[in-house]
C-alpha cells in the first residue's frame, strides 16, 4: 500500500509508481461544472414580479455579491415569468431564451458602473461564461481573476448591443474570486437606463490536489505512523 511506504522503501521506482498512481487520483477527482441557474426556484418576493429567485452566499460553494444596494441579494431571471410580467422592452427579452434561467447583475437607475463578485474558498478556475448588456449599447466590461488581493489574470472588452449574449473563454486558473465591472456605454432603450448586466452558463473547475501534493501527503502518514 502507497501508505505503508518508508523513506528507505521509496525508490526511484516506487516514486514513479506512487506518481502514476497519484495522478490518475488527481485527474479523476478535479471537478468541472457549469452554472446555469436552472435550478433557483425558490419563492422570491422583490416587489417586482419578474424574479424567480435569489442567489445566496453558499449557492454552488461560491459567495456571491455586487455593488447594489437595492436591499436583496442577487436575482434570477426566469424567461417566461419576465415574459409574462414585462413588457417594455429591453435586452432582457432576447438574451434569455425561451424556457431558461439566467442571472441578472443589478445597478441602480442611471448608475454608472456594475460589479459582480464570485469567490469560494481555496483554489478555483474560471473557463468561460455568457454576459450581455441588459439596457446600454457598447459597455466596457473588466473581467479580473484575483489569488489573495493580487490581480493575476485580466481581460478587458466592449459588449455590443444589449440582449445578444457573447461567450468568452476566460481560463483564469488557480484564482479564488473572480470580479467583472462594466460601465460606460450609450442607452439602448427609453425605459431604462444603467450598467446592468445579465450572465450565464459559468464554468468553473475546482482542481483535485496535485500529484506531488499527494506524495507529500504519503511521507507524512508514514512519518505519523513512526
Amino acid at each position: 500500500m502507497i501508505g505503508s511506504l518508508s523513506r528507505s522503501h521509496l525508490t526511484p521506482r516506487a516514486i514513479a509508481s506512487t506518481l502514476v498512481l497519484a495522478t490518475a487520483f488527481t485527474a479523476s477527482s478535479a471537478h468541472a461544472d457549469v452554472i446555469d441557474f436552472e435550478d433557483v426556484s425558490a419563492p422570491f418576493d422583490d416587489g417586482y414580479g419578474i424574479f424567480v429567485g435569489p442567489v445566496n452566499d453558499g449557492y454552488r460553494g461560491f459567495n456571491w455579491a455586487t455593488n447594489w444596494n437595492g436591499g436583496f441579494t442577487i436575482p434570477v431571471l426566469s424567461a417566461a415569468v419576465y415574459r409574462n410580467q414585462v413588457t417594455l422592452a429591453s435586452g432582457y427579452q432576447t438574451a434569455i431564451p425561451v424556457g431558461t434561467q439566467a442571472m441578472f447583475i443589478p445597478a441602480d437607475y442611471q448608475q454608472s458602473f456594475c460589479v459582480f463578485d464570485m469567490a469560494r474558498a481555496g483554489a478555483w478556475d474560471l473557463n468561460s461564461l455568457s454576459l450581455t448588456g441588459a439596457w446600454r449599447s457598447g459597455l466596457a466590461v473588466e473581467f479580473q481573476g484575483l489569488r489573495g488581493n493580487d490581480v493575476a489574470f485580466s481581460y478587458t472588452t466592449t459588449l455590443g448591443a444589449p440582449g445578444v449574449m457573447k461567450n468568452f473563454a476566460l481560463n483564469f486558473t488557480g484564482i479564488d474570486r473572480f470580479l467583472i465591472t462594466s460601465s460606460g456605454g450609450s442607452p439602448a432603450y427609453p425605459g431604462g437606463d444603467n450598467a446592468a448586466l445579465i450572465i450565464d452558463n459559468i464554468g468553473y473547475t475546482v482542481p483535485a490536489p496535485s500529484a506531488l501534493a499527494l506524495l507529500g501527503l504519503v511521507g507524512l502518514t508514514r512519518r505519523s505512523r513512526r
